[in-house]
């Protein structure tokens, strides 16, 4: 898919990681596609196999074509249905641009929210 990170949330909030655009929402809600404004594309994916849970747990706050600021709420979702249905909740952060030669820096262990998890520079 591309290159990106994964990261298992405190809770169950995702936030904007940058000021761009949503181009893909799902009916189930547990991923979104967006564009930052330097047109990096990025997939932000919750969980794995939790498509199959068809919405339920999930809450959106966007729609597509939206404008995001850094830090806006995306989507909620409910850990303990996410458990009950036997799914793991690990978040991936994926940029999907392949013809783009993009260079990621990451930090790793405990990060709040509104600290810097990943770095994407593009050449």
């Amino acid at each position: 898919m591309g290159q990106g990170i994964a990261i298992k949330p405190s809770d169950g909030r995702i936030y904007a990681p940058f000021d761009g655009d949503v181009k893909v929402t799902f009916p189930t809600r547990h991923a979104i596609g967006l564009v930052a404004e330097n047109g990096v594309a990025t997939l932000i994916h919750i969980g794995i196999g939790t498509v199959n849970m068809r919405g339920t747990g999930f809450v959106s706050y966007v729609e597509k074509n939206q404008h995001v600021k850094k830090g806006d709420l995306l989507i909620e979702f409910w850990r303990p249905a996410i458990e009950k249905a036997g799914y793991d909740d690990t978040v991936m952060v994926v940029m999907t641009d392949h013809a783009k030669n993009l260079a990621l820096t990451h930090v790793t262990g405990l990060i709040a929210h509104g600290e810097t998890l990943l770095t994407v520079s593009t050449d």
